[in-house]
């Protein structure tokens, strides 16, 4: 059964050594032994993975079944939903089309697509011509709708709006600079049905989750990678499932009036209306990937200081809150600070304790895998 890539592997690991014994003449140990053992790694990697998917093939028969019960169910629907801007648009084709026509789970009747145009951008008019899109937009199931622009948030806050009464529809949020694996939409939808009716409307699922801490008077985000983790704040990069249930005027009313540093952290402000008024935040990992859950692909032109969702610019540093207020913010962790320090000035009881239960370092006990921007933090 395993007769192939046992040879793969065992032939690889011989031209591995064949290539050290020739190079060992003529280059240092050092880089020796690292390339080979990266190259040793990958070799048992690609046979971890073959073993992996041998043992796992007896489901596949019933992870098909399950797709076609949830298609022809129609029991759910799933309204997609992205930001972006004029300069961005021309080049949305990889993300448009990974996220409808090259995912697993899409059927143009239950999934459809609403991209997000906001009037302004930066402060700056944004100018669209709604009737001469790129083609790849031109579909029956992509809808663009002009916003106001009230930071990171309106990728979803009023998509989600539109959807409030139907609580058989989830709103899935993406970012417009990332590629987004091919069974996201089906394992997000699949996890949210699963559920009863009573728990899903009050449920929010992310590709990517964790806690936040005060650690030497800075606020760090830390993020876990464990399938299923109760979490205390979302990372909208990551992909974001919502009971439609969630939004409401009053969401975005409250959005509108807080300072921009906290309107930059959407993550945070989300999180902290999420816990306030009665909603779970859950990890999943939705790649399909059991070596590397936690991997999406980032286009290039998201490290271009263009994206809606950078949550910073080019900036000064702000040490209090009255500078910051009028200078432009520079990090997620100083946007953090601030709100946070706002909202246990001027939120409401159910806000300031949240602030007081969720930012400290006791969490960094509660999670056994957490990753601090891409590097492992011990517990």
């Amino acid at each position: 059964m395993y007769i192939l890539p046992l040879a793969i592997f065992v032939c690889s690991l011989v031209v591995v050594l064949l290539i050290i014994l020739s190079l060992a003449i003529h280059t240092s140990t050092t880089i020796v032994v690292i390339s080979s053992c990266f190259v040793f790694a990958l070799c048992l990697l690609n046979w971890l993975q073959f073993v992996f998917t041998q043992n796992h093939k007896a489901g596949e028969s019933d992870k098909v079944k399950l797709k076609q019960e949830l298609v022809t169910s129609k029991t759910w629907k799933c309204v997609v939903s992205l930001c972006t801007h004029e300069s961005r648009l021309p080049k949305l084709k990889p993300v448009i089309e990974g996220i409808t026509i090259k995912q697993t789970l899409f059927d143009p009747d239950l999934v459809r697509l609403v991209v997000n145009l906001p009037r302004t951008f930066k402060g700056e008019p944004q100018t669209y011509d709604l009737d001469n899109l790129p083609e790849f937009l031109q579909k029956p199931y992509i809808k663009t709708v002009l916003v106001d622009d009230i930071g990171p948030a309106s990728k979803v806050v009023y998509t989600g709006l539109e959807a409030n009464k139907d609580p058989k529809t989830c709103i899935i949020s993406i970012d417009d600079d990332n590629l987004y694996p091919p069974e996201f939409l089906e394992t997000m939808v699949t996890r949210w049905v699963a559920l009863d009716a009573e728990t899903r409307q009050k449920t929010i699922l992310c590709g990517y989750s964790g806690y936040i801490a005060k650690a030497s008077e800075k606020i760090v985000k830390m993020v876990t990678i464990e399938d299923g983790h109760k979490s205390s704040i979302l990372e909208g990069f990551g992909g974001v499932l919502y009971p439609s249930s969630f939004f409401s005027t009053q969401l975005i009313h409250w959005i509108k009036s807080l300072p921009k540093y906290c309107r930059l952290g959407d993550d945070f402000i989300l999180s902290v209306w999420a816990a306030t008024n009665g909603y779970n935040i859950h990890r999943v990992n939705p790649s399909g990937n059991w070596i590397f859950p936690w991997v999406y692909w980032s286009l290039a032109y998201g490290l271009d200081g263009s994206t809606p969702t950078l949550h910073r610019t080019k900036s000064q540093d702000c040490k209090d809150d009255e500078l910051c207020a009028n200078n432009i913010i520079n990090s997620n962790e100083l946007n953090y600070k601030l709100c946070s320090n706002h909202l246990e000035k001027t939120g409401t009881n159910a806000q300031k304790e949240w602030i007081k239960a969720n930012i400290n370092t006791s969490k960094f006990k509660a999670v056994e895998t957490i990753l601090y921007y891409g590097k492992a933090v011990s517990k």
